[in-house]
């Protein structure tokens, strides 16, 4: 039987981690996001030069990138190794926090915005699979709108 787990992150966290991450996730908010670009510049996984231009993306971007993405994980196949316990979860929560969730395994469960045509070509087209956007592309539409 699964063990689902539910949450939800910005929009602009899945776009971090799907274009430049290597498809590996992390944690939403502006502050967040940011340490997120620094780990992963430590980490070899981006250049110096997309961290700084992801910095600012991170503090000046437009409020649309930071719309909500509710998903689903089934953290049974993930090994307890990767299953971190935090805040609530040391006092009783089942709440858990996988640092390099990879998209392989979570599913996006809720995304109906379609109002903004960047939105929908860095996002939902992506996960539709109706049109892939380079790196390079996602990179010159966020600066674009901060």
């Amino acid at each position: 039987m699964a063990d689902n787990f539910y949450g939800t992150v910005a929009s602009l966290a899945w776009i971090f981690g799907h274009y430049f991450y290597n498809r590996k996730h992390i944690a939403g908010s502006r502050l967040n996001l940011r340490k997120g670009v620094i780990a992963n510049e430590r980490a070899g996984i981006i250049s110096s030069s997309e961290a700084t231009d992801l910095k600012d993306i991170c503090d000046t971007v437009d409020i649309t990138f930071l719309y909500p993405l509710v998903y689903k994980v089934d953290i049974t196949p993930i090994a307890t190794s990767r299953r971190k316990k935090r805040n609530s979860a040391l006092t009783g929560s089942h709440e858990v926090l996988i640092e390099d969730l990879d998209e392989s395994e979570f599913e996006i469960l809720f995304l109906d915005f379609d109002g903004d045509p960047h939105f929908s070509q860095l996002v939902s087209d992506e996960l539709k699979r109706v049109k892939s956007t380079t790196a390079a592309d996602a990179m010159t539409i966020l600066k674009g709108r901060c």
